[in-house]
């Protein structure tokens, strides 16, 4: 059975999907072990998107939402750490918020390593429609 966090990244990547093939753009997943979720043909170039959800948490009794746009792995001795994706890596970020059921999509260069409540609002120009 999966986790409550593997269940909402699959619901990430299959909404990403869904919404980037309404737009005419064909989605592939990878076959292999790679750093992004899917690849996007727009029909003039092939892009390499990594897709994160949005995690929404209390702070001094108001809802805020945080994306992770760092991977977590083991690396050495066993300890967890966390690395930044880089351009040869993905091409973008796409932002599945499943409290208002929207994709966002931010280039690798314009994503911070952290995003947060007042980061998400400025996303709402970058929507996929516009970006691909």
């Amino acid at each position: 059975m999966q986790t409550e966090k593997q269940h909402k990244g699959d619901l990430g990547e299959i909404k990403t999907k869904a919404k980037l093939t309404e737009q005419g753009v064909i989605c592939s997943t990878p076959e292999s072990r790679v750093a992004y979720d899917l690849i996007a043909d727009d029909g003039k170039s092939l892009h390499r998107i990594q897709v994160k959800t949005v995690n929404k948490k209390e702070r001094n009794g108001r809802d805020t939402y945080e994306v992770n746009f760092r991977k977590t792995g083991r690396y050495y001795e066993g300890d967890l750490k966390s690395k930044e994706y880089t351009k040869n890596e993905i091409d973008a970020f796409a932002v599945y918020n499943e409290y208002e059921d929207e994709v966002y999509l931010l280039w690798i260069e314009e994503a911070p390593s952290w995003g947060t409540d007042k980061k998400l609002e400025s996303w709402r120009k970058d929507m996929l429609s516009d970006k691909i």
